[in-house]
């Protein structure tokens, strides 16, 4: 079966991201992370997530990396320290990685035994914030989003102020946005060079179309 790859490495989002499509059938594969030799643990963070760490002998670089997946059909699982994607439209692995080089081992330290669990949040952070940015009472959508990312759709993105979104995007633009309040939400949804208020009770959800304007709440 053919699989479409496409792959890039963002520095600012310190990681590497691989998009895989299979055009006439479905996406299934099953992925590990190892080294022959000078690692500690490998294991998994959550359902979607493995991560490997350890050191490069006494006195030695300390490391850790992690492996996450996202698909659109189909599921991603953790067995064991293996990553699981079934019959998926299509999928997307995250890979990052960080090291004593660049962190005091003190630091490092004070990661262990969470340092799986760090370095998970913090990539997705860093890759959350490509394609919202929000800060009280302003929405940023797609600010920095790759042009490998041509197109896709989250869920579920927490916002400053008690609220959430989700948005897709096609050719590399917005399609549509939906914000939902967890408590009462007043601000301001920026794309581009376009704007529009929102004003949200407890509960309530907005969506917004490619321009910002109102479909239903």
């Amino acid at each position: 079966m053919e699989i479409c790859r496409t792959c890039f490495i963002s520095r600012p989002a310190d990681c590497m991201v691989l998009h895989l499509r299979a055009p006439k059938g479905k996406v299934s594969v099953e992925v590990m992370l190892n080294r022959a030799k000078y690692f500690d643990r490998t294991g998994k963070v959550n359902d979607h997530t493995i991560y490997l760490s350890g050191n490069l002998g006494k006195n030695a670089l300390e490391f850790a990396m992690c492996l996450s997946a996202k698909a659109t059909g189909g599921r991603v699982y953790t067995m064991g320290h293996t990553l699981v994607i079934e019959e998926a439209d299509e999928a997307v692995l995250y890979f990052g990685a960080d090291s004593t080089f660049r962190y005091a081992k003190e630091e490092v330290a004070a990661w262990e035994p969470r340092v799986q669990d760090v370095l998970a949040e913090k990539i997705t952070e860093k890759l959350e914030r490509a394609m919202v940015q929000s800060r009280e009472h302003k929405i940023i959508l797609l600010p920095a989003l790759p042009k490998a990312w041509d197109h896709g759709e989250v869920k579920g993105l927490r916002l400053v102020g008690n609220a959430s979104i989700a948005l897709a995007w096609e050719n590399g633009k917005l399609t549509r946005c939906a914000v939902t309040a967890d408590q009462a939400y007043e601000g301001e949804v920026v794309y581009g060079e376009m704007r529009q208020a929102v004003k949200l009770e407890k509960g309530e959800t907005v969506i917004l179309d490619a321009v910002l304007q109102l479909l239903e709440s």
